[in-house]
């Protein structure tokens, strides 16, 4: 799982700045609005390229927010078990001290 997470991280974020999605995944998103224009046309709903790009940046930052929210949240449960581990003597660290 582990790898998973931090594939995702890898492929998602910009290498140039993590706060940002990687030019990768907007590249391909962007890639994907000449084949929505081209079926939308055979359908004959019509939506022009600006209004793709504005959509393709509101996912990249919905899937950024999506990982703030989520690494939030692990962080949350991570200090909310150190504390508790360690004010019940169970933090397999501070008992490594006492054994010292």
């Amino acid at each position: 799982m582990n790898i998973l997470k931090k594939f995702w991280e890898w492929l998602v974020k910009s290498s140039a700045d993590a706060q940002k999605t990687s030019l990768t995944v907007k590249a391909f998103l962007l890639g994907l609005i000449p084949g929505i224009l081209f079926l939308t046309n055979m359908l004959n709903v019509q939506f022009d390229s600006q209004t793709f790009t504005e959509v393709v940046e509101a996912v990249a930052q919905i899937i950024v927010l999506f990982g703030g929210l989520i690494t939030a949240i692990a962080f949350v449960w991570g200090a909310v078990r150190k504390l508790l581990t360690t004010l019940t003597g169970k933090n397999a660290v501070v008992v490594g001290w006492r054994k010292e």
